[in-house]
């Protein structure tokens, strides 16, 4: 649903190198793809800040080859480590980042 509405995936952030680190060495050949990271020309955070714990976020393991961790958290602390928590929260959803997209959108 949240692709619908324009969405990219949190780790595709254009400052996410600031947050985590890709480790390719443990991604399944063929799927880096799924690390793309996208320029501020591409997409906007509306002033939010990068939320680990966001359900646009893949876990540690996404995609990993041979069980070994894909992404790591630059530094963890309880507030900001990544969680597998699939439930839709104000943590995980701006309300406001969806009325500023609907906003454009509607005035478009």
């Amino acid at each position: 649903m949240l692709h619908a509405l324009g969405f990219h995936h949190e780790h595709g952030r254009p400052d996410r190198d600031d947050y985590i680190d890709i480790l390719w060495q443990n991604v399944i050949p063929g799927m880096e793809h799924a690390f793309q990271k996208y320029s501020w020309n591409e997409v906007t955070a509306f002033g939010v800040a990068y939320n680990t714990k966001s359900i646009m976020h893949y876990d540690n393991y996404a995609f990993s080859n041979e069980g070994q961790p894909t992404i790591l958290v630059k530094v963890c602390t309880q507030s900001n480590c990544i969680k597998n928590e699939f439930k839709l929260n104000t943590i995980n959803i701006n309300y406001t980042t969806i009325q500023i997209i609907l906003l454009c959108v509607h005035h478009s």
